[in-house]
């Protein structure tokens, strides 16, 4: 580490206290003179520029002691909870979710040939007239995914290429 790092945060202190005396200093020479609106703005202005830069001084300093504070281990940066770990708490699709999707084609005029339950909770593939749609259930809402939606969401799209298009073909 070098001795300029250690300085990082001294350097932070003393611009926020700049700032707190010059606010302070602008609003008492304007309060003198009869602006008060323009005064207190100018107090105001100093003092909550002082409390934030004050605060990242501070952090510098915990970060200057803490060096491992800020460093997140690979193990921790590349963990993804992988399918079948998701597939041991299988949810299940109730009753009242598959009407639901019944009725939200029913409504578009399409026929559900199979409504097939994810390993993740709340999504659904849904075979209608020959075409697959994947749908999130939100509650009493269908959301339909896009195919950016679902490679947004690495288990379900590893779920979708690996088993549905599969079985499909």
């Amino acid at each position: 580490m070098s001795t300029d790092e250690h300085y990082t945060p001294m350097i932070w202190k003393v611009v926020s206290l700049m700032i707190l005396i010059v606010g302070i200093l602008i609003g008492l020479i304007l309060f003198v003179s009869d602006q008060r609106l323009i005064a207190f703005l100018f107090i105001f202005i100093g003092i909550v520029g002082f409390l934030p830069l004050l605060a990242i001084s501070q952090l510098f300093e915990w970060l200057l002691k803490n060096p491992q504070a800020g460093i997140v281990t690979e193990q921790a940066a590349s963990y993804h909870p992988s399918v079948e770990k998701i597939t041991e708490k299988k949810w299940t699709l109730s009753q009242a979710e598959r009407q639901l999707l019944l009725d939200y084609y029913e409504n578009q005029g399409q026929t559900v040939d199979d409504i097939l339950v994810s390993p993740v909770p709340n999504y659904v593939a849904v075979i209608v007239d020959g075409n697959l749609d994947v749908v999130m259930l939100n509650g009493s809402d269908v959301v339909l995914l896009t195919k950016m939606d679902v490679e947004a969401i690495p288990e379900l799209s590893r779920w979708i290429e690996e088993d549905v298009l599969q079985s499909e073909s």
